[in-house]
């Protein structure tokens, strides 16, 4: 295992530095709003939703939403048809899709010409891992040290027979696919009491390195937060 260094305040600083750099791309969450098709237009509906397209309540009264920026996150309230402003616009085919669902605006032009769009995430998804800032382009604190690439926490193991273990006590195992892509985790490897033969494995999850706040966490964590004392220094050189 490579020689673990602590972060002083400056590190920390050049760290936080970096997440926020990379902290561009991320989703926001904008709230509820509704999605205006010709059907809803023909019913019964607000007066101020006059024209197609997505209107968000302000202050007691809805606007129409024109300006968006990439990542901007609704959950639309009703049911509607998709359009052309949809990334999954087909005009042979077009959707309708009840309310709950979840959309993002992206650019699918350029940065100097940008064209935006509707993209569907997800019917009556939660939005709380939207909450979670996607870092556009993952912290290499750590590489994984595991000799194979987990892909779920529930995954890695929990014992090992010591003759041909592959983990070793303080061995670091960064989760490579799913829900829990970027997770670090951290190995505490013992003798099991009742058979000497086997390692017990417990991990300890340190944070995520592809999430702003998972990469606070992972600062947290392997920061030093707390001076060690007069008292603990003595203990150690007393072998207590």
């Amino acid at each position: 295992m490579a020689h673990i260094k602590f972060l002083d305040e400056r590190g920390v600083r050049k760290v936080i530095t970096e997440i926020k750099k990379r902290a561009t791309q991320a989703y926001q969450i904008k709230g509820s709003a509704i999605y205006a098709d010709t059907d809803y237009l023909a019913g019964e509906h607000p007066v101020e939703i006059d024209a197609v397209g997505l209107w968000k309540l302000n202050s007691g009264a809805y606007e129409q939403v024109i300006a968006v920026e990439p990542g901007w996150v609704y959950n639309i309230t009703n049911d509607f048809t998709i359009d052309s402003d949809f990334i999954e616009y087909d005009a042979s085919d077009p959707k309708r899709l009840t309310a709950g669902i979840n959309v993002v605006a992206v650019n699918t032009g350029t940065a100097a010409v940008p064209v935006m769009k509707w993209d569907l995430l997800a019917m009556g998804a939660d939005l709380t891992p939207y909450q979670q800032k996607q870092l556009t382009s993952a912290l290499a604190i750590y590489s994984n040290e595991t000799p194979t690439v987990y892909t779920a926490s529930a995954n890695l193991p929990t014992t090992e027979a010591q003759a041909t273990a592959t983990i070793t006590d303080g061995m670091i195992a960064i989760l490579g696919a799913g829900s829990e892509s970027g997770d670090v985790y951290v190995a505490t490897v013992e003798a099991n009491e009742n058979d000497s033969t086997q390692n017990d494995i417990t991990w300890t999850k340190l944070g995520n390195q592809t999430t702003v706040e998972g990469a606070l966490e992972l600062i947290s964590n392997v920061t030093p937060n707390t001076p060690i004392t007069e008292a603990e220094i003595t203990a150690m050189f007393n072998g207590e």
